[in-house]
């Protein structure tokens, strides 16, 4: 890479050239597939300072070739740095939705970016970064559903059909995923009509399916033939369909943990009681209780009002888990940080 922009640099490149002779010699897909071959390479290295060219530098225009070369090659990305094709999320390099009407959403709005956050998110960009499914484990209420939306409103995939999330449930079959026959209103006349799992892996979108472990048998069944020969050939019915997987696809799970004492348990304790036959083609990213350091930093960054109380806000929130975890409430289910969220939100309003 960096003996490309030298090249380009000799040759008096400006970003306007150097697009159009990508034009000429490489298809879109091909140009952002060649981008994130090679950026890739910059993820492993320690992050130091940002690509910005500090006012050290712009002081001091004398200053030789070699000694750029040395600064520059002890820094890392930024997110000004990527071009409109791509997207950094926790120093993952993620290829970006092209959409006709851009969809502006201020994501800081919706999720506080704490240290634990930012560590799932990354295993999560890693596997979308490699094309391996993903399951988002956690007990009700952790933000499973919310870090992958997060995620794909962070690369543009803000709504169906760029991703598209199904509820599973015992109402939900593996027709219902992949697709069949409906009739019409001609007597005798049937046409195909596909599910969303046949139009995301046709067209390379994201599917979310929640909550699988309420998914039936042939549903899991149907999902490890796919996800283990990434195409739909080898099914009943479905030997002439998706005859190329889009290298775009990509799948996501969501999976409850039910345990009384989750806050203290470590993955191996609890994931042989939640493993499926899913498991072994996917990911698997456990979302932990929040700590208490990281809450009042989420409280105090989306409710400042509520400094003076945030202590007294924790320790209520606490006793309640704990209490939960062995007993449930009157509400029939455990208290988690939903909760606490839509109670800071009301406490909130009337402080104001």
């Amino acid at each position: 890479m960096g003996r490309c922009s030298m090249f380009f640099d000799t040759l008096k490149f400006n970003d306007s050239r150097i697009r159009r002779f990508n034009i000429q010699k490489f298809s879109d897909e091909e140009e952002t597939a060649l981008r994130m071959k090679y950026l890739h390479l910059f993820e492993s290295r320690i992050p130091l300072t940002s690509l910005e060219i500090d006012t050290k530098h712009q002081s001091e225009p004398e200053e030789s070739f070699s000694n750029m070369q040395i600064s520059y090659s002890r820094q890392t990305f930024v997110d000004n740095d990527c071009c409109e094709e791509l997207m950094s999320v926790c120093g993952i390099l993620l290829p970006k939705v092209r959409t006709t009407v851009p969809k502006k959403i201020n994501r800081d709005d919706n999720i506080v970016l704490v240290q634990s956050i930012k560590n799932n998110l990354r295993q999560i960009s890693l596997s979308v970064s490699n094309a391996t499914p993903v399951i988002v484990q956690g007990p009700v209420g952790s933000g499973k559903t919310s870090l992958i939306e997060y995620l794909a409103a962070a690369v543009g995939r803000h709504s169906v059909p760029h991703l598209t999330k199904v509820q599973m449930g015992d109402q939900v079959d593996s027709k219902a995923l992949i697709g069949t026959y409906c009739c019409t209103d001609i007597p005798g006349e049937f046409v195909w009509k596909s599910g969303p799992l046949t139009n995301a892996m046709v067209d390379g979108h994201w599917l979310l399916l929640e909550d699988i472990d309420c998914a039936p048998c042939d549903v899991l069944t149907t999902l490890s033939a796919v996800l283990e020969t990434k195409s739909l050939s080898t099914l009943p019915g479905c030997s002439n369909r998706v005859e190329r997987l889009h290298s775009d696809f990509r799948i996501f799970f969501t999976r409850r943990i039910i345990s009384g004492h989750y806050h203290d348990a470590t993955f191996s304790e609890f994931s042989s009681h939640n493993r499926t036959i899913i498991d072994k083609f996917c990911n698997v990213v456990t979302l932990k209780y929040l700590c208490r350091e990281e809450l009042t930093e989420i409280i105090s960054v989306k409710w400042p009002v509520l400094s003076k109380i945030t202590e007294r806000v924790l320790e209520i929130y606490f006793n309640l888990l704990d209490g939960s975890s062995k007993e449930d409430l009157a509400t029939g289910r455990p208290i988690s940080l939903r909760d606490l969220v839509k109670w800071c939100k009301r406490i909130a309003q009337d402080l104001r």
